[in-house]
């Protein structure tokens, strides 16, 4: 093989032009960088009243009911959707699918048009019952981000729907990957019919009328679908999501429930989610309960931190992981978050006895661990309860 040598001038040239495109294309990456919306079966399905496949009619935007997973409509019924109205020049499903990707998108971030709905054409619906119109009554798309995000395309047993398959990139229609469905239809519809269930039995625990019969109920909710511990594989990360936030509003009764979801290491990045529950389900004794929390937090370390590595922080196996160090560290930050925000200064002793353990800890206070954030959130809180912030 041949080189062929060039002049220095050349070469230096080449240089700064390569160093230009660099420049250019990773601005331009973020100028189109960022999360865009992707369809969630999950979030939609807990926030639908009915969800069904259907079957698109020969009338336009008219779909008969095929299988009904959530709400009152029967198979054989036929529902009007006159956003669902293909446009003349709209494109098939495969055609969609086919075409190259594109950096266009948008204002909500999700690129094309809703795949064409010939005659005999199925998807899955996502609704929410509005008000009447007549005796049909209206619907309207169950997520935020309108039909896009409510709908997914049945097409030779593999399921279809906009998602953003990396970033930076544009969030547009394809098979479903990931854990809810591998796109095949029979695990999409299990996934769905899993979210169905765990809601029908969160709706049954809010009705409770005894306070710890309700508070365990949900503690019970809530930890079965955590991200570490599901049941039967179904893991609903709204009933996650529901649950600690009802907590959260029954008040003192949910307090030692709260506090044994900490204790049991639930956190998996939610500790700002928990700790803010037991902030409001404390009410006016907030401070000092969460004041408790930090002195837990203290006896805590103290216990563990003779039995870390000095690598510990580099696990990244924690994410899923219940009483993982990382999500320790995670909770005492908000705990001392909140702490400030309520400027507790009963809290200061304490706080300043962690600083120190903390400082004098090598194994704790390694530079290049984001363990070390624990003190410098602790002098923050410090400044802004002495009024120097």
């Amino acid at each position: 093989m041949h080189f062929i040598k060039l002049p220095a001038r050349r070469k230096y040239k080449l240089a700064v032009l390569a160093i230009l495109l660099a420049i250019a294309c990773s601005f331009a990456d973020s100028v189109r960088a960022g999360i865009r919306p992707s369809f969630d079966y999950d979030s939609a399905t807990w926030d639908a009243t009915n969800v069904v496949l259907v079957e698109a009619t020969a009338t336009p935007g008219t779909f008969k009911v095929i299988h009904s997973f959530k709400g009152n409509l029967v198979a054989g019924r036929t529902i009007l959707v006159p956003a669902l109205i293909s446009p003349k020049d709209a494109k098939s499903l495969a055609e969609i699918v086919k075409a190259p990707d594109n950096w266009d998108a948008d204002p909500s971030g999700l690129s094309g048009d809703l795949s064409a709905s010939p005659a005999g054409s199925r998807m899955y619906l996502f609704l929410k019952r509005a008000a009447s119109q007549g005796d049909s009554p209206r619907w309207e798309p169950a997520a935020r981000g309108g039909y896009k995000l409510s709908t997914a395309w049945l097409d030779h047993g593999r399921v279809f729907a906009f998602q953003q398959w990396m970033n930076p990139g544009p969030s547009r229609i394809g098979p479903l990957a990931g854990e809810a469905s591998y796109s095949a239809a029979v695990n999409f519809e299990l996934r769905v019919e899993g979210t169905v269930s765990v809601q029908q039995k969160f709706d049954q625990v809010m009705r409770l009328t005894d306070p710890e019969e309700k508070a365990a109920a949900l503690q019970a909710i809530f930890e079965s679908n955590s991200m570490n511990a599901s049941i039967d594989n179904r893991i609903s990360i709204s009933a996650y999501d529901a649950s600690i936030k009802a907590l959260g509003e029954m008040g003192p009764p949910a307090v030692p429930h709260i506090i044994e979801i900490l204790n049991e290491g639930y956190g998996v990045d939610g500790d700002s989610v928990m700790v803010n529950a037991l902030r409001t389900a404390a009410g006016a004794d907030a401070g000092k309960v969460l004041a408790s929390r930090l002195s837990d937090d203290l006896n805590y370390w103290k216990t563990a931190a003779p039995r870390l590595k000095p690598e510990f922080w580099r696990d990244t196996t924690y994410t899923y992981m219940r009483n993982s160090v990382r999500q320790r560290v995670s909770e005492t930050v908000f705990v001392v978050r909140a702490l400030a925000d309520m400027h507790y200064r009963d809290a200061k002793p304490r706080m300043r006895e962690l600083r120190e353990f903390w400082l004098a800890t090598p194994v704790l206070n390694t530079p290049d661990s984001g363990a070390d954030q624990v003190p410098r959130e602790i002098d923050g809180a410090l400044r802004v309860m002495d009024g120097r912030q």
